[in-house]
């Protein structure tokens, strides 16, 4: 016994610390197999938990009239006046911390109908990418890997843009914006640079189409910088079909906002979460009402993010209701954990829209009317300073070189200002308006061949036109007096006529004179 107890004891002396070595090995190559395996895993449990919910699409919803509120039905709702579904850093397929990032993620907010994605982007090598942490450090990530941004733009644009009922709806990125350099003498430069680079990709992926609202629009507003916090709340949601819209973070413990305002990104930025507060960014358990400030009136008049508390590590969902109590727009929730609080925030959404026994829900809903504030009502579709250009196709509709003899056609023109025209609402009638030559000032009207000529000074009952909104800038027109679809004859005159069923869509576009 005593010679096995010494043999013992000369093994573990002399093989011992090989031992112990290897099992410290053997547990750090499980825990990285664990790892690497994280991924797929946290991926399959996403798809495990999706669900097939169908969407009504932005078109179903106008012709439901589900756009106008009010004691009369006669107020037409804004972009504060919704709910939307938020996903807050949209790419986690996991944790807070130690965990990954992954395009399945984003995947399953696209199939749940989310149409405000929050994101948190780093600079890693001098490119942006996106990576996520628990604490909105913006000195490292806590995620183990990360996605080029420029890739997770691609995806969002794939997913959220080009197919299914919810393609059209609005569609917000919050970007919060997690940079810094060692560098502090270069340090402006450098995160100017890199507010440029984001610029270049979001232009590259988005503007196509001319989706982005602020970079399209900023130009027919004097002082935009100071007004887009008014501006972009208060846009009817008609108005808001088909659009990208970029709000921004910075995290970087800097309320001087002056850096960015000189990058090429505040061009294309819709609102941005600085000491001016053009964008309110709350966390969940900061919502509470006390003698200096009352949620419910600060949503009625401009847009709220509601975050997950802060410096948490879990994903689970908190509740939700508080935030919708106060009309929060963007309550943004952990769609990688399908948990009751997430279950209910889906049945939320099909159940405000229809019935969850169709099981048809809408990736936005209208807030109640206690929460939205209709006072202003008869708002025009046109802004009477602005001038329009008339389109069909690819024709454009002008009054023939100021030919007071010649009626309106739609044709192939060079662009000249005698196709733009002034649109005014009627001070007797909401529903009913009149337009004038932008150059000539000539009043248009119906004449008696049901053909629109440009030649009055005055409006009269014949110079009255309804226009009905199929879509962002598109509409049909009738004339007031007779109520007679207006379209092209044969020879791209337009023709206002009880011998037509039906009329034309016409895209009516704000340009400068």
């Amino acid at each position: 016994m005593t010679n096995f107890n010494h043999s013992v004891k000369q093994f573990f002396e002399k093989r011992g610390p090989a031992i112990v070595l290897s099992f410290l090995v053997f547990i750090f190559l499980l825990y990285m197999l664990r790892k690497i395996k994280l991924q797929k895993q946290n991926c399959k449990i996403i798809q495990a938990n999706s669900k097939n919910v169908t969407f009504y699409s932005f078109n179903e919803l106008r012709n439901a009239n589900y756009f106008k509120s009010g004691p009369s039905n006669d107020y037409s709702c804004k972009l504060k006046d919704f709910y939307y579904k938020g996903a807050y850093n949209c790419f986690s397929s996991g944790r807070f911390k130690n965990d990954y990032v992954d395009e399945c993620a984003l995947e399953n907010c696209a199939n749940s109908g989310v149409r405000f994605l929050d994101m948190q982007v780093f600079s890693l090598n001098k490119i942006p990418i996106i990576a996520m942490n628990h604490d909105d450090n913006f000195f490292q990530k806590d995620s183990y890997n990360h996605i080029d941004f420029n890739d997770a733009m691609e995806k969002i644009n794939d997913d959220f843009l080009r197919d299914g009922n919810t393609k059209n709806h609005p569609l917000f990125l919050h970007l919060r914006l997690n940079y810094a350099s060692s560098n502090q003498g270069e340090e402006l430069e450098r995160k100017r640079m890199f507010y440029n680079q984001v610029h270049d990709i979001i232009i590259k992926v988005f503007d196509n189409n001319n989706q982005l609202f602020t970079k399209n629009q900023r130009i027919f507003y004097n002082n935009y910088d100071d007004s887009r916090e008014q501006i972009i709340a208060d846009l009817p949601i008609e108005e808001c079909e088909n659009k990208v819209f970029v709000f921004i973070t910075l995290n970087d413990n800097s309320s001087n906002s002056e850096n960015f305002k000189s990058s090429k990104l505040n061009e294309i930025t819709d609102l941005l979460s600085t000491s001016e507060q053009s964008i309110s960014i709350v966390r969940a358990d900061e919502i509470v009402e006390d003698n200096y400030i009352s949620f419910r009136g600060l949503t009625k008049r401009k847009l709220v993010v509601c975050l997950p508390q802060a410096n948490q590590i879990r994903n689970n969902n908190y509740d939700f209701s508080n935030a919708v109590a106060n009309g929060v727009q963007f309550i943004c929730m952990n769609f990688q954990n399908y948990d009751s609080m997430m279950n209910l925030y889906n049945d939320f959404f099909i159940s405000q829209i229809g019935s969850s026994s169709q099981n048809v829900s809408s990736p936005m809903i209208k807030k109640p009317d206690m929460l939205i504030d209709a006072s202003i009502i008869n708002e025009s579709f046109f802004i009477p300073s602005m001038t329009y250009k008339i389109v069909t196709g690819i024709k454009s509709c002008y009054d023939t070189s100021g030919d007071e003899t010649d009626p309106i056609i739609c044709t192939d023109v060079s662009s000249n200002n005698y196709q733009l025209f002034n649109i005014y609402q009627s001070l007797d009638n909401k529903d009913n308006y009149y337009f004038k030559t932008s150059i000539q000032e000539k009043i248009c009207d119906l004449s008696g061949d049901d053909l629109i000529y440009c030649n009055l000074n005055a409006p009269d009952k014949t110079s009255y036109f309804n226009f009905t909104r199929t879509g962002a800038n598109t509409f049909k027109i009738r004339d007031a007096l007779n109520n007679n679809y207006c379209r092209q004859d044969s020879s791209g005159k337009i023709e206002c006529s009880e011998t037509l069923s039906q009329g034309e869509t016409f895209e009516i576009k704000k340009t400068l004179l």
